[in-house]
């Protein structure tokens, strides 16, 4: 049978099948880039569980793919550029793609951890485009994908899925991942790794094996479908560890429709039959962001953890190891207490001197993604040596938070005074305690790059609307676009230092008049604290509103949505095509944000004079 092949390309997307196969595929540099995961499967779909298939890149950002088409057409093949499957580490793409007839995909390159969702559910993938043409003329082996595989990722595959390949384990049918590596210097990243590892003290970037995991995290829309997984896969096996499984309500609880309130009721029931954690929300109140509440409650230096999401990366703030995975790998972990894990390469960046006043660390990270070459990125942990930056722990996470944006898969932090002192208050530990908890890299570890970044170069800088890494400085920008709306929010946006700048700046102000300034704190600590301080009524008294915590604004749910025709600019994570609403959104600290919103067009607080 001849393969239907879909092109994704930057004039169109072309499918290649039956007599069209003499056709020429497009070439090579004409394929799309950063297809990411709001584009394979729109964010609004994300409560359907239905004919998810009818879904499949409607969230596109040319526009061309309407509700079905894909599903209609029923590619087996997909073909695309650079960085395929970034953004998000939710499963529902490809869950969507397997649905609608898609056997394999080829790109440039992939997002590690879309790569490992397709590898779970029985999608092959190839960074290896010549295949296409020998796919396209009949001459393509099916076996020669499965050759480009470590042997653990083919096993999956033959076992049928994670699932069954798990399965294996549990009754000792596979032979355990034990790597022989001979003593060697280590990064603190592969220290952890190591220590979380059966079987073996030292690891080398590449090694597949299964680690242990300290915590697993998970939120309402993805909890009811590892419930299901487990339900359907694994009916007698009991949840190990249930103490040490986070749930929380906070991604979709602003929409109040049925589907919502029965995944939330969901989440809740499994918790309760499994004796997870759990953090309840109150209609639209979520107790907290899931990874706010992550480094607010539970972390420690040394720790490795999972969650269902991308932003995981944020844990390294405290020196622990956040790994994203998707809904099947997490339906294991709650069996297993592990996760099937390659040993990334690790990069280390170093700071030199001092940060410009009027800039911060939102400023310096789209300041890292102009400077650091793109090519090193995918797959790899950015280590951040923050010995020499007296930044608070809020300041110091969105260097954390943001080393997805910037490319890579997670990030780590050793640790620095300010960091020790948080988590000796939050978690009623001696600093000391503390200090020896805290994976330090030797001193001849091999890095895959190093790179020392000069701070005095970084100026306040803007997302451009489509790509949180398209970014430019707020001077180059001419004329200043207008805005409509302003947000100050979300994971990376609406915490306690972002609240406090920003109001700072306020207060004594008024917004703009057409513009609507929203401030939604990460958790109720922090909505609590910024109350008492006074900070949430300044913002009232300059025309803003407050939200109660959750994570609404930086996914199109409530207020903060951007409607059509809006161009505004958000202090939160991403700024894909549809993500916030149907209009233009750029990126920035949470300064820049209101600076803008005084002024009714994009300015930094250097331009305020302030």
């Amino acid at each position: 049978m001849k393969k239907r092949i879909l092109f994704l390309s930057i004039n169109g997307h072309q499918l290649l099948s039956g007599k069209k196969l003499r056709l020429s595929s497009p070439h090579e540099s004409q394929l799309r880039h950063d297809i990411n995961t709001d584009e394979l499967y729109p964010i609004e779909a994300m409560n359907i569980f239905i004919d998810i298939a009818d879904f499949v890149l409607t969230g596109d950002r040319t526009g061309r793919i309407k509700k079905g088409e894909i599903k209609k057409v029923s590619p087996h093949v997909l073909v695309a550029g650079h960085n395929f499957g970034c953004g998000s580490a939710r499963e529902h793409p490809v869950i969507a793609l397997k649905q609608s007839g898609v056997e394999m995909i080829f790109a440039h390159s992939f997002n590690k951890t879309f790569q490992e969702n397709c590898l779970y559910l029985g999608i092959r993938t190839s960074t290896n485009l010549v295949h296409v043409e020998r796919l396209i003329s009949g001459k393509l082996r099916p076996t020669e994908i499965l050759e480009e595989l470590e042997e653990v990722e083919k096993e999956i595959l033959e076992a049928g899925g994670l699932f069954d390949y798990n399965l294996m384990r549990i009754k000792g049918e596979v032979k355990p991942l034990k790597p022989v590596i001979s003593p060697r210097p280590m990064t603190a990243v592969e220290k952890i790794i190591a220590k979380h590892s059966k079987g073996t003290n030292f690891v080398k970037p590449g090694d597949q094996l299964f680690v242990s995991v300290d915590f697993r995290m998970s939120y309402e829309v993805f909890t009811p479908l590892v419930a299901e997984l487990l339900k359907n896969q694994a009916p007698d096996l009991l949840i190990k560890n249930p103490d040490s499984i986070i749930l929380v309500a906070d991604h979709f609880i602003e929409d109040e429709s049925v589907a919502v309130k029965k995944l939330i009721k969901a989440q809740e029931e499994f918790a309760k039959k499994n004796k997870t954690v759990i953090y309840k929300s109150q209609g639209n109140k979520a107790q907290g962001i899931c990874h706010l509440l992550m480094l607010q409650d539970h972390l420690l230096p040394g720790q490795l953890a999972a969650g269902t999401d991308s932003h995981s990366c944020m844990w390294g703030t405290v020196g622990a190891l956040g790994i994203p995975v998707g809904a099947t790998a997490m339906a294991n972990a709650f069996l297993t207490g592990d996760i099937l894990l390659t040993v990334p390469p690790t990069i280390k960046i170093s700071f030199s001197g001092n940060l410009p006043k009027n800039c911060s660390a939102r400023d310096v990270v789209m300041h890292l993604m102009t400077v650091l070459p793109s090519e090193k990125l995918p797959g790899a942990v950015l280590d951040f040596d923050i010995q020499n930056l007296d930044w608070s722990v809020d300041e110091l996470s969105v260097l954390a938070n943001q080393a997805k944006e910037i490319g890579a898969l997670t990030s780590l932090m050793v640790p620095n005074k300010n960091v020790i002192d948080f988590l000796a208050k939050k978690r009623k530990l001696s600093k000391k305690k503390i200090e020896q908890m805290i994976s330090r890299s030797d001193a001849d570890a091999d890095y895959q790059a190093c790179f020392t970044v000069d701070l005095g170069k970084v100026e306040p800088m803007v997302a451009l609307p489509g790509n949180p890494k398209n970014v430019a400085p707020i001077n180059q920008l001419s004329p200043r676009p207008k805005i409509t709306k302003a947000f100050i929010g979300s994971c990376v946006g609406g915490k306690l230092e972002d609240i406090k700048k920003a109001t700072k700046v306020l207060k004594g102000r008024k917004i703009a008049k057409g513009v609507k300034l929203i401030v939604q704190p990460g958790s109720q600590e922090i909505y609590k604290k910024a109350q008492k301080n006074g900070w949430l009524e300044i913002v009232k008294k300059a025309g803003g509103q407050v939200c109660f915590p959750n994570c609404g604004g930086c996914i199109g749910q409530g207020p903060a949505r951007v409607g059509k025709g809006e161009t505004a600019i958000f202090a939160s994570t991403r700024n894909y095509h549809g993500r916030t609403g149907e209009g233009k959104v750029y990126l920035a600290s949470s300064e820049t944000v209101v600076s803008s919103a005084i002024v009714g067009k994009i300015c930094s607080l250097f331009d305020l004079g302030n």
